[in-house]
């Protein structure tokens, strides 16, 4: 019973180390992410049915840093 246990966990530990994730590249890719155009971002809400009146869009590039505190 030690055995087939220990022979199962080398078999699930071999099978972890070897299906480590890895880019599929532009498998993914739709059609339509060639058109992206950072600089020419959507202005619109997404859901002018449902548009709230503090809404900010935050489409497009963003700039960003980490400082210390204070």
């Amino acid at each position: 019973m030690k055995k087939l246990f220990l022979v199962c966990l080398l078999a699930i530990c071999g099978i972890a180390v070897y299906a480590q994730w890895k880019p599929v590249g532009d498998k993914l890719k739709t059609p339509w992410a060639d058109q992206i155009d950072p600089n020419n971002v959507l202005p619109e809400y997404p859901r002018p049915q449902m548009e709230r009146s503090e809404w900010v869009n935050l489409n497009g590039l963003w700039q960003y840093a980490i400082t210390p505190k204070g």
